[in-house]
């Protein structure tokens, strides 16, 4: 479980998001989502220059679409 202190910042970051206009939270999350997505590329990338790497993103990739 997270800390009190996480819990507080979801709270009050739920609370903004119900009290603002979408076009003042928005860009937050989009920064957000997007520098995730940067990150998870950057690492698929590193992990595809190894064999084993290729390997485990084959593995991925059909798990993913047996799921589908």
């Amino acid at each position: 479980m997270k800390d009190k202190t996480h819990s507080e910042h979801v709270i009050k970051w739920a609370e903004f998001v119900k009290t603002h206009p979408i076009n003042e939270w928005k860009p937050q999350v989009t920064a957000l989502v997007d520098s995730q997505l940067k990150m998870a590329d950057a690492f698929y990338a590193r992990l595809a220059e190894t064999h084993d790497g290729r390997v485990k993103i084959e593995k991925l990739k059909r798990a993913f679409s047996a799921r589908r």
